[in-house]
C-alpha cells in the first residue's frame, strides 16, 4: 500500500520523468516518486495537463480534487486493469442470492459497529462519559448474528 500526498499549496502540477513534480507559485519545487504514491489529494488551484493525467493512469495513480472552500469536487480514476469476467460473475451471484447478500450486509454492519464502539471508546477513555451508548452498540452489534 502506498502513501497519500496533500497538496495545499497553488501551483502546477506535472511529469516530469517518472516522477511527479509539484511547482508552486513561488518557484519552489517537490518531486513525487510515483512508486510509492496511490492517491494524491488537491486542495490548491493546481494547473495539470493531460500527459500527467495518462501518467498516473498508467501507474495507478488516483487524484483527487477539492475546492476552494475544501469540499470534495470529484476524483481522476484510472481504468481498471484486470477487469475479470469471473469477477462480475460471482459479484452477481453473490447480489441475487439474498442469504449471500445478507451476510455481506451484516459483515459490513458488523465492520462499521466495531469502528464506531472503538472511536466512542477512545473518547471515554478521554472523559467524554460515552459508557450508555458504548453499551448500546455492542447490544446493537451482537444482535447482527441473530438478524
Amino acid at each position: 500500500m502506498g502513501e497519500k500526498f496533500y497538496i495545499f499549496k497553488n501551483g502546477v502540477l506535472s511529469r516530469k520523468d517518472n516522477n511527479i513534480r509539484m511547482t508552486t507559485k513561488e518557484g519552489d519545487i517537490k518531486d513525487i516518486k510515483s512508486e510509492v504514491v496511490d492517491e494524491i489529494f488537491l486542495f490548491g488551484e493546481i494547473d495539470l495537463n493531460t500527459k500527467l493525467l495518462n501518467f498516473l493512469s498508467q501507474k495507478g495513480i488516483i487524484l483527487h480534487i477539492f475546492n476552494y472552500y475544501g469540499f470534495y469536487s470529484g476524483s481522476y480514476y484510472p481504468k481498471e486493469t484486470n477487469v475479470s469476467g469471473y469477477l462480475v460473475v460471482n459479484q452477481v451471484r453473490h447480489y441475487i442470492d439474498e442469504t449471500l447478500r445478507l451476510s455481506i450486509a451484516k459483515e459490513i454492519l458488523k465492520t462499521a459497529s466495531s469502528n464506531i464502539y472503538r472511536n466512542l471508546r477512545y473518547y471515554n477513555s478521554r472523559g467524554a462519559e460515552l459508557d450508555e451508548f458504548l453499551i448500546e452498540i455492542d447490544s446493537l452489534s451482537k444482535k447482527l448474528d441473530f438478524v
